[in-house]
């Protein structure tokens, strides 16, 4: 199955590392996010494995080195509030209800408060 986006042509092509080790103990697991120009000239990032494997890469291109970094700082920041999917692959709607239900219960006692207040 072909990219739908141009990739280098040869591994390691135009690559700008940036390394983290592990949190676990002995951090003895070394996965490495990297920003490369793919063959379109465009930025890109991916993050790859301690076996040298692409885990994730970037779906968007972006016109500077930069651009693509601001995105992968991003994409760190905000990865680890990503919802998982359950184990049989259906979305946990009973938590999500939970949740509106909960939103709605605060909403309405800051509402009553507010009215209290004003009386």
């Amino acid at each position: 199955m072909s990219s739908p986006f141009p990739l280098p042509s040869e591994p390691n092509a135009n690559m700008c590392s940036y390394r983290e080790k592990s949190a676990r103990e002995g951090g003895g697991c070394m996965w490495k996010y990297e920003l490369f120009d793919d063959d379109g000239g465009r930025w890109r990032w991916q993050l790859r494995g301690d076996g040298g494997q692409v885990a994730m890469i970037s779906g968007e291109s972006f016109g500077s080195r930069a651009g693509a970094r601001r995105a992968l700082v991003q994409v760190r920041a905000y990865a680890g509030q990503a919802k998982l999917p359950s184990a049989d692959g259906v979305e946990d709607v009973l938590g999500e209800v939970l949740e509106r239900i909960a939103k709605r219960d605060e909403e309405e006692r800051t509402r009553r408060a507010t009215i209290a207040a004003l009386n």
